[in-house]
C-alpha cells in the first residue's frame, strides 16, 4: 500500500513538471487561466472601444476642417447647385410652380435659333448679346447645360472673391482669421439669390465673374487686360458702365492726392481734371472703348439694326407695368392701363432715370475721392478699430469694391425695372466688403432690408398666384424697400 501510495505521487509530480494539471493543481490552473483570458478579453475590448473612438473624432475632426476649409466649402456649394438642378427638374415636369426661370426658356430659345441658322432676335423678348446664345448652343442637346454653366460661374466668381480680399488685404491669411475669410464666401455661395437664381436659368454670375475679375485685374495694375474685360462686361450688360467714373478715378489717385495737396491753389476744373485724366484712366477707356465698339460692330454687321434695338435700345425706354420692385412699377401700370395716355410722353421715367444718374455720379465721386473709403492703417487704433481722433475724410483710401456696391444699390434702387435677379449684382461687392459695410450701416436697417423684401413678396404672391388686385399694396411695398435701400446706401456714402 505505501509503495502504490508512493508510486501515484510520484506519478503526479512528474505530470505536474511535464505541464499537466491534476486535482486542486488542475483546478488552480483552471482559474488562474480562466482570469487571464477574461483580463485579455477586456483589454482587447478596450483597445478597440478606444480605436472605435479615435477613429470617430478623426472623422469628425476631418468633417469640421472641410467645413472651415474653402475647398470643403466650395465642394458643399458644388453639391446643393447640382441638388438644386436636379430637383428643378424634377419640379417643372410634377408641380404646378415651374422651378425654371422664364429667362432660361428664352434663353434656351434664341440659342435654338441660332443653331438653326437664324437671329437669336426670332425669340420675342430676347433682349441680349448674340453671344450668350452662342454660349448656349449645347443647351441644344443637353437642356440644364446652360443652368451648369451659371453654377460654375457662381462658384468661379466665390473663388475670385478670396483672392481678392487677400490682394486688398481685407483680411489677412492667416489661421486666426480663417473663420472671418470664410463668412463671405458661405454668403455668397449659399445665399437664396445666388444658389436659386444661377440654378434657375438667371445668367446674371456671367457678368458677376467679369466685373469681379476686372477689380482684380486692375487692383493687380493689370490695366490692359482689365480694360478688354471692362469692355466685353458692358457689352453683355449695359449696366455696368455706371462704373466707369469710379475706375477713372481709381486709376488716377496718384493726380487725386497730388491735387489735394494743391486744392487751394488750383482752380475747381482744374482739381476736377486731375482726378479724372490720368495715362492709367487714358489706356483703360480706350482699350476698353474698342472692345465694346469693335464687339458692337461685329453683332451689327451680323443682325443689322434689330441688335442695336434689343440689346441696348430697349432698355433705355423700357417702361415694365407688370409687378417688380422698382418705385415707378405703379404709375408706368397706370399709364399702360389708360388708353388715352398710352402715346403720351414718358416725364415720369425720365426724371426717375436722371435722379439715377445724379445719385451714381455723387457716389462715385465722393467715394472715390477720399470721402468714402478703406481705413488706412495709420488710422487705426491699438485694437485695430477706426481711430475717431485721426481719422478724417482724406484719410480714407479709394476702393473699387467698396463704391461699386454703393453704386449698385443706388442704380437698383433707381432703376425703372428691379427684379430679384438684380440683387446679385451688389451681393458680390458685399461679400467683398463685408466687413466695411456692416459697420458703416445701421443694424435696424440690414434687419429691415429682408423684412422689406419678405413683405414685397407676400403681395406679388397674393397678385401673381391668387389673382388678388393688390397692385396698390405692391406699389406701397416697393416704397418701403426703396426707402430702406436708400437709408442703407446714406449709411454707406455717409452723405
Amino acid at each position: 500500500m505505501t509503495e502504490e501510495k508512493k508510486t501515484e505521487t510520484e506519478t503526479e509530480t512528474e505530470r505536474e513538471r511535464e505541464g499537466e494539471p491534476n486535482g486542486a493543481s488542475s483546478t488552480m490552473a483552471g482559474t488562474t487561466t480562466s482570469g487571464t483570458s477574461r483580463r485579455r478579453a477586456h483589454a482587447t475590448k478596450g483597445t478597440t472601444t478606444t480605436t472605435t473612438t479615435r477613429t470617430s473624432d478623426n472623422v469628425t475632426s476631418n468633417l469640421a476642417a472641410a467645413s472651415t476649409s474653402p475647398l470643403g466649402i466650395i465642394f458643399l456649394a458644388v453639391v446643393v447647385r447640382i441638388a438644386l438642378i436636379v430637383f428643378g427638374s424634377f419640379q417643372d415636369a410634377h408641380a404646378e410652380v415651374p422651378y425654371t426661370d422664364i429667362d432660361y426658356q428664352v434663353y434656351s430659345d434664341a440659342a435654338r435659333f441660332v443653331c438653326e441658322g437664324e437671329t437669336p432676335y426670332a425669340r420675342s423678348t430676347y433682349r441680349y448679346t448674340p453671344l450668350l446664345a452662342w454660349l448656349l448652343a449645347p443647351n441644344c442637346i443637353f437642356p440644364s447645360y446652360g443652368k451648369v454653366l451659371f453654377a460654375v460661374c457662381d462658384i468661379l466668381a466665390a473663388v475670385m472673391m478670396l483672392r481678392e480680399r487677400e490682394e486688398a488685404g481685407v483680411v489677412a491669411p492667416a489661421a486666426a482669421t480663417q473663420r472671418r475669410r470664410l463668412v463671405p464666401l458661405l454668403i455668397w455661395l449659399f445665399s437664396p439669390f445666388t444658389a436659386t437664381i444661377s440654378t434657375r436659368g438667371s445668367g446674371e454670375s456671367l457678368v458677376v465673374c467679369m466685373l469681379v475679375g476686372m477689380v482684380l485685374l486692375l487692383e493687380k495694375g493689370r490695366v490692359v487686360t482689365g480694360a478688354v474685360v471692362y469692355g466685353l462686361a458692358v457689352h453683355w450688360r449695359i449696366f455696368p458702365i455706371v462704373y466707369a467714373p469710379a475706375v477713372l478715378l481709381f486709376l488716377g489717385r496718384k493726380n487725386m492726392n497730388k491735387a489735394r495737396g494743391a486744392e487751394r491753389r488750383s482752380s475747381r476744373l482744374s482739381t476736377f481734371l486731375a482726378a479724372y485724366v490720368s495715362v492709367k484712366g487714358v489706356v483703360f477707356g480706350l482699350v476698353s472703348a474698342a472692345v465694346f465698339f469693335a464687339l458692337g460692330a461685329a453683332m451689327h454687321g451680323m443682325y443689322g439694326r434689330e441688335f442695336l434695338d434689343e440689346t441696348y435700345l430697349y432698355h433705355l425706354t423700357r417702361v415694365d407695368p407688370r409687378h417688380n420692385f422698382s418705385f415707378f412699377f405703379y404709375p408706368a401700370y397706370l399709364r399702360m392701363s389708360s388708353v388715352g395716355e398710352a402715346g403720351g410722353r414718358d416725364w415720369l421715367s425720365t426724371v426717375f432715370s436722371l435722379a439715377g444718374l445724379a445719385v451714381q455720379a455723387v457716389i462715385a465721386d465722393r467715394m472715390m475721392r477720399g470721402q468714402g473709403g478703406m481705413v488706412d492703417d495709420d488710422d487705426r487704433d491699438d485694437d485695430g478699430d477706426e481711430d475717431d481722433n485721426n481719422l478724417n475724410d482724406h484719410d480714407r483710401q479709394p476702393d473699387l469694391a467698396m463704391t461699386f456696391l454703393a453704386q449698385s444699390i443706388a442704380f437698383v434702387a433707381f432703376n425703372k425695372v428691379s427684379t430679384a435677379q438684380y440683387f446679385v449684382w451688389y451681393l458680390c461687392w458685399f461679400c467683398l466688403r463685408l466687413e466695411w459695410a456692416t459697420a458703416h450701416v445701421d443694424r435696424r436697417w440690414v434687419v429691415a432690408w429682408p423684412v422689406a423684401l419678405a413683405n414685397w413678396l407676400f403681395w406679388a404672391y397674393l397678385l401673381e398666384f391668387r389673382g388678388l388686385p393688390v397692385h396698390l399694396f405692391i406699389w406701397i411695398a416697393g416704397i418701403f424697400w426703396f426707402s430702406v435701400n436708400a437709408a442703407v446706401l446714406h449709411g454707406l456714402v455717409q452723405l
